[in-house]
């Protein structure tokens, strides 16, 4: 960054270069664009957001760190939903003493449960990026896991002045990913797993 304060430490910089090269080039703009690091500048793109707690600055992700996120998500959720059957035997009492939950309402949530409906159940980890790798520190796996209103901030970012530059500057192509769009995707291929053994009027 050359003379004066160190804003940005080497270490923060590596994790951003494990992300994405970009990452790195626009902690290396933000140094020049003092600007970037004025949260009123940001107000704005942020009130858009409709009541979201949008970050001021967009995650720069590559192909390589996509899919290593990717691996890590899979991996851990398909250790998490063997979970019953491996080591409680799906015995509702055993879940119910270990859990501190009500046996009706374990019994009730094991109601119907198949290899094939865990698979299809959405998650959302939330992971860590150390030096040796990804950290799980939770997993969310319930109907409300949230993320949904992610898809509109793509938008946002591309209106705001600064970061506009950035990607200008550098020719930095941004795609987010569209989360609903997977969603209804994800329903869809699993209502054809699950119905595939009935004649259905609606042509799934």
């Amino acid at each position: 960054p050359g003379p004066g304060p160190v804003l940005f430490s080497e270490e923060l910089r590596q994790a951003h270069e494990r992300l994405s090269g970009a990452g790195v080039k626009f902690l290396d703009f933000v140094l020049r664009h003092p600007g970037a690091l004025k949260l009123d500048n940001f107000r704005e793109m942020q009130e858009k957001a409709g009541g979201a707690e949008m970050q001021c600055w967009p995650t720069f992700i590559d192909s390589s760190a996509r899919t290593a996120m990717a691996e890590a998500a899979l991996t851990t959720y398909n250790l998490i939903r063997t979970i019953p059957a491996r080591i409680f035997n799906n015995e509702p009492h055993a879940m119910s003493r270990y859990y501190g939950l009500p046996l009706k309402m374990i019994e009730t949530q094991l109601d119907g449960v198949t290899p094939g409906f865990l698979a299809g159940l959405i998650a959302r980890g939330d992971f860590l990026l150390t030096a040796a790798g990804y950290k799980c520190l939770e997993y969310n796996i319930a109907a409300n896991i949230g993320g949904l209103h992610l898809s509109s901030w793509e938008t946002h970012y591309l209106e705001h002045p600064l970061i506009r530059e950035f990607l200008e500057e550098n020719r930095v192509r941004i795609a987010n990913r569209d989360v609903i769009a997977l969603f209804l995707e994800h329903l869809l291929e699993t209502a054809r797993a699950t119905l595939s053994h009935i004649e259905s009027p609606l042509n799934i």
